[in-house]
């Protein structure tokens, strides 16, 4: 037989959860984010700041975009071919007394 347990009720300081209404004026928020140098961390992580993109020679880009679609397109033909075979394999086993007639 299971038994019943008491669930405590959680008081407002014991609730982990902060509360949702609370609004940080946004002043505050970029006041936490440069002094956590969280900011920093993330563009020293990423090298991107803002600048754009190296000029990529057109050679090498249809070089890049000729290496990615050949396999793509190898696979994808070859799951069309597989899906075919099981479908025409369906279709000949479900209706093998209209093909003897």
């Amino acid at each position: 037989m299971a038994r019943n347990r008491k669930t405590k009720t959680k008081t407002p300081a014991q609730d982990p959860l902060p509360n949702e209404d609370l609004e940080i004026p946004d002043n505050e928020k970029w006041r936490l984010i440069t002094e956590s140098g969280v900011l920093g961390q993330t563009t020293a992580q990423t090298g991107y700041l803002g600048e754009d993109e190296e000029d990529i020679p057109l050679g090498e880009e249809i070089s890049t975009a000729t290496l990615l679609i050949i396999p793509m397109s190898f696979l994808l033909l070859m799951m069309e071919m597989c899906v075919d075979s099981v479908t025409l394999k369906l279709l000949v086993t479900e209706h093998k007394s209209w093909w003897k007639a």
